[in-house]
């Protein structure tokens, strides 16, 4: 039996850095939004995403995806109230069996070998949760490990650590199976909540996970392309230059 993929794509945020008036995934790279060419990139295992949007942009997004023939299954979240509450809302929707491939929305050169990889190993050694990451002087988040196994993932803005910290960081491409990591973030405790935020997270459900017993590994395989990623106008600089450098 061919394993199910869904994939999933939190898009609800309007991005309030990128200094747009559109989300920032519909932003045009190349030609292409960068949301499309995330789901182009995934299309091989899942033609159907989930994306979870804001519902007064729907009109926005159907055009975009009408444009390039992608019938996606759409799900609304239409007050901010973080990344842990968006993902739940894709919970009816995505089977109990299924395995869910979740990628931020804003990485528009996501490595075909990078997501076949993960994947891979993923599946090889039986994870429940795996994620992509790379080696990082001044990271947004952190990977822990003790004895060599995943304990947790520390967002630094959480933590205290407005400059970041050396080690290793995911990029936002994650592949997990669905019913564990529901249900944990179904369970109501202080720590789904940012600190600063007060809104509910998603990464911090990795140490819960690890805590409960379950198989959890960080892959660092993460390619100089997969890193780049679009929060502001200074990103898009870093985005261009970097492509500019490629065709040299």
């Amino acid at each position: 039996m061919q394993k199910k993929y869904s994939v999933l794509i939190p898009a609800a945020g309007r991005g309030s850095r990128s200094g747009l008036s559109f989300p920032k995934c519909l932003y045009r790279i190349e030609g292409a939004p960068i949301l499309i060419r995330i789901i182009q990139s995934l299309y091989q295992y899942d033609p159907s995403p989930v994306i979870i949007i804001n519902e007064k942009d729907k009109q926005i997004f159907d055009e975009v995806f009408a444009e390039f023939s992608i019938q996606p299954r759409f799900v609304f979240q239409n007050v901010p109230t973080g990344m842990g509450d968006a993902v739940l809302k894709a919970d009816k929707i995505i089977g109990d069996d299924e395995t869910v491939l979740l990628i931020w929305s804003d990485i528009p050169y996501l490595h075909p070998d990078t997501i076949r990889n993960v994947i891979n190993c993923h599946e090889f050694h039986q994870n429940d949760f795996s994620l992509v990451t790379s080696p990082c002087t001044d990271c947004y988040t952190v990977l822990k490990r003790q004895d060599g196994k995943v304990v947790s993932l520390v967002e630094t803005r959480e933590s205290g650590n407005s400059t970041g910290e050396k080690g290793e960081r995911d990029i936002g491409f994650f592949v997990f199976r669905k019913k564990p990591v529901f249900d944990m973030l179904k369970v109501n405790t202080p720590e789904a909540f940012g600190k600063t935020t007060g809104e509910h997270g998603f990464l911090y459900l990795i140490k819960l996970l690890a805590t409960a017993g379950y198989n959890l590994e960080g892959y660092p395989i993460a390619t100089p392309d997969d890193l780049l990623s679009f929060n502001s106008p200074e990103d898009l600089d870093k985005i261009i230059k970097s492509r500019d450098a490629t065709r040299i």
